[in-house]
């Protein structure tokens, strides 16, 4: 009993270090970040850029190999997924379902694994 202590006391000083080196990363990368914009904005004063100069260059960055974020950041060319119906469900909670593509998932495992795979097939209509 007094082992499954103090092993739960390691870990729970653990768990705390392991918060302060996350705090004190994102205090680092914070402070990295407002350094770089503070040296971007200098250099717009240098070279009179407003921000109407960077919203046009950002528009044409694609081309350059930048990265942008949100809904312009997905490829142009790129084919749009469509919706599979699904294949499998969860026999207990018919609101869990799988449409056969990509891993499987832990409780269909599990169903293959006791033999009660078949239960979770959805039936098809065809």
């Amino acid at each position: 009993m007094s082992e499954e202590f103090d092993l739960a006391k390691e870990l729970l000083a653990i768990q705390r270090e392991r918060n302060k080196l996350d705090d004190r990363e994102k205090s680092l990368l914070s402070g990295q970040k407002k350094e770089a914009i503070d040296r971007v904005l200098e250099i717009m004063a240098v070279a009179s850029i407003d921000i109407a100069d960077l919203k046009s260059a950002l528009k044409g960055a694609s081309d350059l190999g930048v990265r942008q974020k949100g809904a312009k950041a997905k490829k142009e060319g790129a084919k749009p997924t469509k919706k599979v119906a699904p294949k499998f469900r969860h026999p207990d909670d018919p609101g869990i379902v799988w449409s056969g593509r990509g891993k499987t998932p832990v409780w269909l495992r599990e169903l293959e694994k006791q033999g009660r795979a078949k239960q979770a097939r959805v039936r098809t209509t065809e």
